[in-house]
């Protein structure tokens, strides 16, 4: 089994043999000048192409035995499956690489053209019966799109120092892969919380059967998460969670599968499918050294969004 590599462990690394100048030499003068700069190491990392290791359940490894028994998987992959809106159905769109090469002109010569990306809902067309003496009405087409703005992205970080002391008393490498899962985990819990924000900004309105119905939702279409309020959660007869309406009774009512959600107070049910989250190709990882001891800063950011393009296949259910 070929060890795992944490890439931030690697870059670690690189910032601890910094060095703190840079040697400029002038021309005609034998003695360099030096010139202060930051002791660090930045690098980028592809999403698809860098890897985390994964144990059967899917949780990232964090032990610093790096062969735990257990499979790597995309970093993309595991920003998938942390995902409670991708767990309900929703969609994860990780952009491909900025520019693509592409030939012009008679010559055949190369330019780097930004190709576009887009998330569309496609609703059934409404045929309707036609005699033969009549023309068929024309309809606007029910296809519901939005373009993904790659420059009005927005742009998501976090900062932790880590101590000298701290990467020597755990072990290197299990401080690194804490790192990388916690940075990880937490990318999944902006794509939920950018996919919530988006199906909020549609003003969904108050949850029934009788409105699922009218917007053409298949019944095992519906999901639902639930946030930090509850309302409308319950553990159904199967010990599952469900969210939808208790009666005067006690009893439950409109019970849909549910998931649990810290990053909205609403409960939210619908056709998850209907929404994406979506995320740039890369992350960047700064990597500082703060003194001669090793204490180092880690950063590390990537931009993201979310889209929403058809309303009325979302709802919410209000406290009881």
């Amino acid at each position: 089994m070929t060890a795992y590599k944490n890439p931030i462990l690697e870059i670690i690394s690189e910032a601890q043999r910094a060095m703190p100048y840079h040697a400029h030499h002038t021309p005609g003068i034998d003695e360099p000048r030096f010139l202060p700069k930051k002791a660090a190491s930045l690098r980028t990392l592809t999403l698809n192409k860098t890897s985390v290791r994964v144990d059967k359940s899917g949780k990232i490894i964090v032990g610093g035995q790096s062969n735990l028994a257990g499979e790597e998987i995309s970093i993309e992959r595991a920003i998938f499956s942390g995902s409670r809106f991708a767990g309900v159905g929703g969609n994860l769109i990780f952009l491909p690489e900025h520019s693509q090469p592409v030939e012009t002109g008679l010559t055949g010569a190369v330019s780097m053209r930004q190709e576009p990306v887009s998330f569309s809902v496609v609703s059934p067309a409404t045929l309707e019966e036609v005699t033969d003496d009549a023309e068929v009405s024309t309809s606007t087409l029910p296809v519901f799109v939005e373009t993904i703005d790659r420059a009005g992205q927005k742009s998501y970080g976090v900062s932790f120092k880590l101590s000298r002391a701290d990467q020597k008393s755990r072990g290197e490498q299990t401080a690194a892969n804490e790192l990388l899962c916690s940075i990880v985990t937490g990318l999944s819990r902006v794509v939920d919380k950018l996919a919530i924000e988006a199906i909020l900004a549609t003003a969904p309105k108050a949850f029934s059967l009788a409105k699922a119905a009218a917007a053409g939702v298949r019944f095992r279409e519906l999901r639902a998460l639930v946030g930090t309020d509850a309302n409308g959660a319950f553990v159904g007869a199967d010990d599952q969670l469900k969210a939808g309406r208790f009666d005067l009774n006690g009893w439950q009512a409109s019970g849909i599968t549910a998931e649990l959600t810290d990053v909205t107070a609403k409960t939210v049910i619908g056709d998850f499918s209907k929404a994406a989250a979506v995320l740039g190709p890369d992350m960047t990882i700064l990597v500082s050294r703060l003194n001669t001891v090793g204490d180092v800063h880690v950063t590390a950011w990537l931009s993201a969004d979310a889209v929403c393009p058809a309303a009325g296949k979302f709802w919410t259910v209000e406290a009881a």
